[in-house]
Parts: C-alpha cells; structure tokens; sequence
C-alpha cells in the first residue's frame, strides 16, 4: 500500500481526530513555552532583586566598617592630644607620649589607609569630608613637631604650640562629627 491509497482510505472521523491531536499538541507547546518565558521573567526579577539586596548589604557593611575604622582613628587622634597636652602642661614626660605612640596611637596610620581605600573605591561622595579631616589631623602633627623635637622646647613655642593643638583638635573633632553623621545618615538611607 502506498502513501496516496492510505490517507484515501482514512475515513474523514480519523482524520478530525488527527488534527484534533496536533492542534491540541499546538496548543500544549504554546501553553509550555509561554509558562517557560513566563518562569524566565520571572527568575530575571528574582535575580535582579537578589543581586540589589547582596550589593545593599555589602554596601551597608562598608559604611559600618568605614564608621568603625573613623570613629577608631579619630578616638587615636584625641588620644595622641590629649597627651601631648599632657606633656605641655607637664603632667606626663616625653617618654610616656612615645610608649604611647609606640604601643597604641597606631602611628603608621592603619585606619586612615583603609578609611581612604574605602572612600577611594566606594565612597568617592566623602571624600571632602574625608579630606577635611586629614588637613587637621595634619596641622595636628605639624604643632606636634615641636613637641617631638624633645623636652628642650622654648614656654613660648610651647604656648604657640599648645594653642595650635588645641584648635586643631576641635576642627578634626568638628570636620570628624560631621564625617560620621553622613555616613549614619547613608546607612539609614539604605534600610
């Protein structure tokens, strides 16, 4: 039997039936590709919304380090005056200050580096702020340099000096405040 004498011998009943099949198998291709695209979407927004929660929170746990590493570093810094001022006014000698360089004040500036890859790379937004603080932690130093050169400095550079600081000082303390109120504000922001 050949191809032609075979589908002329179908009745017309089998051949509604074959139709019947292939439109309904039609139909079940369409119905799982549109539920597959559907499923694609989606698992696109599910992915998307994955992806923003994980850069939120990484984002989030860079400002706590960068609030951590600030508050460190600037607590260093007051410290460092605060006994430098000690030494002006003769409460503690020299050597105290330097044990105290040596042993906590962090003198290779640890935080500050990893405070300013941060902004650097993450947080370019404060870097003013970030570099105002730097200035007077700067001019700290320098109305340090006369402390450093040892106990052999003149009342008057003392009292220069001891001035210096102490403004100094109140900027970082200021310019710092201001610093970390900025970066609590952002990490609110992102809740």
């Amino acid at each position: 039997m050949n191809t032609d004498t075979l589908i002329q011998s179908t009745s017309g009943d089998a051949w509604l039936a074959i139709i019947g099949v292939v439109i309904g198998a039609l139909f079940t291709l369409l119905g799982v590709w549109q539920t597959n695209r559907s499923n694609i979407e989606n698992l696109k927004i599910q992915l998307e919304h994955s992806n923003l929660s994980e850069r939120k929170k990484a984002n989030q746990e860079r400002l706590e380090e960068l609030y951590i590493l600030t508050s460190h570093a600037l607590e260093i810094t007051n410290n460092r005056t605060l006994l430098m001022l000690s030494v002006a006014a003769k409460k503690i000698d020299y050597d105290s200050f330097l044990n105290y360089e040596l042993k906590e004040a962090n003198p290779d500036g640890k935080d500050f580096l990893r405070i300013k890859m941060l902004i650097e790379i993450y947080f370019p937004q404060y870097k003013e702020q970030y570099d105002a603080i730097v200035l007077a932690k700067d001019e700290i130093e320098k109305a340090f340099k006369v402390f450093r050169s040892g106990p052999s400095v003149l009342n008057n550079t003392h009292a220069e000096s001891t001035k210096a600081i102490v403004e100094a000082q109140r900027v970082c303390t200021v310019a710092g405040n201001d610093f970390l109120k900025s970066i609590c504000k952002e990490a609110q922001n992102l809740n």
